[in-house]
């Protein structure tokens, strides 16, 4: 006989939410992911932060290329080199630039034993369906990773927070 052991608490608790503010979602495409690696190395790191990379087959492209959207958290005037030379960057390396959304917002959290149980992803899309738009979302077994457009970035952390236990609510 075996036994296993699920853990599950009736509240999800976090270690709080993270916001990344005036972000650009760019979207490029390649088949050759060290391209792309290589053009996000290349930019300065002192005055671009690159805050997440994710890969995904986007039907809606013109390309056979898989899509690589990239988050980069950069102020207002360093965004707009860095978005520039990275389009310079991909027409150079044959990496097709498929546009930039500004401005988004990035929240990022994770919790105890994220890894070990289900229906994170769930409760965080039924806490935010149709309230706030979602542009992106990733999950990992520890952490969630949303993107929205920066006018929702506040009212989805709200939510979020009303439903997540953050360590402020923790003992109240």
């Amino acid at each position: 006989m075996e036994t296993i052991a699920v853990y599950w608490e009736p509240t999800i608790k976090t270690y709080g939410f993270k916001e990344v503010s005036d972000v650009s979602l760019v979207r490029m495409a390649s088949d050759d992911l060290a391209k792309i690696g290589a053009l996000i190395h290349d930019l300065d790191p002192v005055k671009n932060e690159f805050a997440l990379l994710w890969n995904y087959n986007d039907t809606q492209n013109d390309t056979q290329n898989d899509t690589r959207s990239i988050c980069l958290g950069m102020p207002g005037k360093d965004r707009r080199h860095a978005v520039e030379l990275l389009k310079q960057k991909c027409l150079s390396e044959n990496i097709d630039f498929l546009g930039e959304t500004y401005p988004v917002g990035l929240v990022y959290f994770h919790g105890p034993h994220y890894g070990d149980r289900y229906g994170i992803a769930e409760t965080v899309f039924k806490t935010l369906d149709g309230k706030v738009e979602i542009i992106a979302a990733g999950f990992s077994g520890a952490a969630v990773y949303l993107v929205f457009p920066m006018d929702d970035v506040k009212t989805a952390v709200s939510l979020l927070s009303q439903t997540f236990e953050t360590p402020d609510s923790y003992h109240e």
